[in-house]
């Protein structure tokens, strides 16, 4: 699969605009929280397209660095405590909230550090078959990086009473490990976007959550 400025900018515009209307869906300001989700992809991908854009443009290279590192606050900072803070919100059954507050706090930790990460040690990314790929060197050995992380973003997805959100678990689940078989080496930037694409099926969970056939 070849990845470009326009495969990024495409999925920012659907995103922000499924993340639109997913809004306009939601009757409490639990669901709203979740609704949020296909929005803040959109605006990772929008900054990703930049990305690409300093590749190929002079005129874009001074985007580069703070587009770059808007990107990894993303998906290294934010994701790690939005998705079980917004699974908690949303959720109804006290034994579920309970395990899903241990996990926000995980999540609020994995996320604590790689922020300081993202500050202390340096970044950078480049264009390589198609792909970006994000050179950070934490340290933390990546696989145990990357349980942690897979950790605080999907188990929390599994947990949640709303059968449409743990359909969202299984889709990140099986894309997380294509890109971990085939695109290993930019799975950071792969991974994103695959997620970025799923995360459209909020909207079919807020519809969902909605119904009485919703749980």
């Amino acid at each position: 699969m070849c990845f470009s400025a326009t495969a990024s900018f495409t999925a920012s515009a659907a995103l922000l605009t499924i993340g639109a209307i997913a809004q306009r869906k939601t009757t409490t300001p639990a669901q709203r929280v979740v609704a949020a989700i296909p929005l803040l992809f959109g605006a990772q991908q929008f900054f990703e397209g930049i990305v690409w854009l300093s590749f190929s443009y002079d005129s874009f290279k001074i985007f580069e660095t703070p587009a770059m590192y808007a990107f990894l606050f993303f998906a290294q900072v934010v994701w790690p405590v939005f998705v079980p803070l917004s699974m908690r919100v949303i959720e109804t059954d006290p034994e579920r909230k309970k395990i899903l507050n241990g996990l926000s706090v995980f999540g609020g930790l994995i996320s604590a550090i790689l922020l300081v990460y993202l500050f202390v040690f340096p970044s950078h990314a480049n264009a390589e078959c198609y792909h970006v790929f994000y050179a950070v060197v934490y340290p933390i050995p990546p696989k145990y990086g990357g349980i942690f992380y897979f950790i605080a973003t999907a188990a929390p997805l599994f947990l949640t009473s709303f059968k449409r959100i743990r359909w969202l678990g299984v889709v990140l689940t099986i894309l997380y490990i294509i890109c971990k078989l085939f695109y290993l080496k930019y799975l950071l930037s792969v991974w994103c976007f695959f997620a970025a694409i799923a995360s459209a099926l909020i909207l079919y969970a807020i519809i969902g959550m909605n119904k009485k056939t919703g749980h």
